[in-house]
């Protein structure tokens, strides 16, 4: 099973390395784990250079971070102003580095799609677990 693991120190990077972040996230990719950096994005209130920051700040304190960013609270029904803002987010992160990988969570179910549950399940782990096994999952993603 592939694991991908949701970083988040202090609904983002923090402004201080973590001691015990440094030892979960060196285990996690010692094992093979695919790590993301937690950025809120407060659907669309945040602004681009607080979350340029925050990338920033993944990369200063926490470089072992190394598949990309989980941006939360996206806006579902985005305006042309949300698509000019997140588009400028992900090209300063692929600025950074083209291989880094951008996961978007509208913190809410997006009318438009259809599907199982994705990103953001909240439930108690046994549910989790047969959901799993009922989708015959090969991957997974955590939030630390």
């Amino acid at each position: 099973m592939d694991l991908s693991v949701i970083v988040n120190p202090s609904t983002g990077p923090g402004r201080a390395v973590d001691p015990n972040y440094v030892q979960a996230i060196n285990r996690l990719v010692d094992a093979g784990a695919s790590l993301f950096g937690y950025i809120d994005s407060n659907y669309g209130q945040r602004s681009l250079d607080l979350m340029r920051k925050d990338v920033d700040g993944y990369l200063a304190l926490y470089p072992r971070i190394a598949h990309g960013y989980f941006l939360d609270l996206v806006p579902s029904a985005g305006d042309s102003a949300d698509i000019a803002t997140y588009s400028a987010l992900y090209t300063y992160i692929q600025s950074k580095d083209s291989a880094l990988r951008v996961i978007g969570n509208p913190g809410v179910r997006c009318a438009s799609l259809s599907g199982p549950p994705g990103l953001g399940y909240r439930g108690h782990v046994r549910e989790l677990r047969s959901e799993l096994r009922r989708l015959r999952a090969r991957r997974l993603c955590l939030a630390l």
